[in-house]
């Protein structure tokens, strides 16, 4: 082994992280259309920094196949289709099925089941007045339910501490945000009276302690989901 004297001086910085987290959120809240090119120049200037922030952020976004790089052409946002969905709720449906069978085997802490129950509550249902129109409302309602799904999930796969697979549901995950906020349909404001009695059913399982019926509520919500998001993707693609 070399001599760790002789080893170069590490330097420590958020800035591609920060640039990462930018661009991503900008792209599941569609900022970013689908099949836009992101320039890295005109990225880098306006986020004021260099270059190479931006394309190690793009580098990162490629592997959770949000953006397409494509040769001696440049970045472009990617689409998410009904094959994408369905193969990415396959992979929920057991890691999500087993994380929390496991959760409610433990059990939960009075403390970690409050943080729960504050993430299954969404922000404010009031849609905003003034100058904003009817379709901006909504479109924000969507988002905004989106983040606090999102939230909610990523909590509790958060509990189980194990790193990998908090690593592995954020890209996942990430899928079925942008499909949800690109493809949504009217009805997902009806949907999500469904989702709140599912998640309340799952809130009861762990509360009990019952790891059978956490493992059966989480699956009956993914396959749910998974079947009304393939449908709106489907309308979406027509």
């Amino acid at each position: 082994m070399a001599d760790a004297s002789s080893l170069p001086e590490v330097r420590r910085s958020r800035v591609t992280e920060d640039v990462y987290d930018v661009l991503r959120r900008y792209i599941l809240k569609q900022n970013f259309a689908v099949g836009e090119r992101l320039d890295v120049k005109e990225l880098a200037r306006q986020l004021d920094v260099s270059r190479t922030p931006v394309r190690e952020a793009i580098q990162r976004l490629e592997g959770e196949d949000l953006v397409k790089i494509v040769p001696r052409s440049g970045t472009y946002v990617r689409d998410v289709t009904a094959r994408d969905v369905n193969e990415v709720f396959e992979l929920r449906y057991a890691l999500e099925g087993h994380a929390v069978a496991q959760l409610a085997a433990r059990p939960l802490s009075e403390d970690e089941l409050e943080t729960v129950r504050e993430h299954a509550n969404e922000p404010s249902e009031q849609r905003a007045s003034g100058k904003r129109s009817e379709e901006e409302d909504d479109d924000r309602g969507i988002v905004e339910h989106a983040e606090a799904n999102r939230s909610f999930h990523e909590e509790l796969i958060a509990l189980t501490g194990n790193r990998k697979l908090i690593q592995l549901y954020r890209t996942l995950n990430a899928h079925t945000m942008m499909a949800f906020i690109h493809y949504s349909q009217p009805a997902w404001e009806e949907r999500r009276a469904l989702e709140r009695e599912e998640h309340a059913a799952l809130l009861h399982a762990l509360e009990e302690g019952d790891a059978a019926a956490a493992r059966e509520a989480m699956e009956h919500h993914v396959e749910r989901a998974r079947r009304s998001l393939i449908e709106d993707v489907e309308q979406g693609e027509t």
